[in-house]
């Protein structure tokens, strides 16, 4: 699976652990987008129930 900014952003809109990981990265790194690719590597990359919804965005 491969990372897509855009459809991570859709999911942190629809999960609220995506959304305060990543608003909680983006304060510590200060790059969202490095925040958005750790967070994809970290949560979503070889978990079932978020790559179902991932892949459905």
């Amino acid at each position: 699976m491969k990372f897509d900014l855009k459809k991570m952003k859709k999911l942190a809109e629809v999960d609220a652990l995506i959304k305060f990981q990543v608003t909680d990265l983006t304060k510590r790194l200060g790059s969202e987008d490095e925040a958005y690719q750790i967070v994809f590597n970290s949560e979503v990359l070889d978990a079932p129930e978020f790559e179902e919804v991932y892949n459905n965005l």
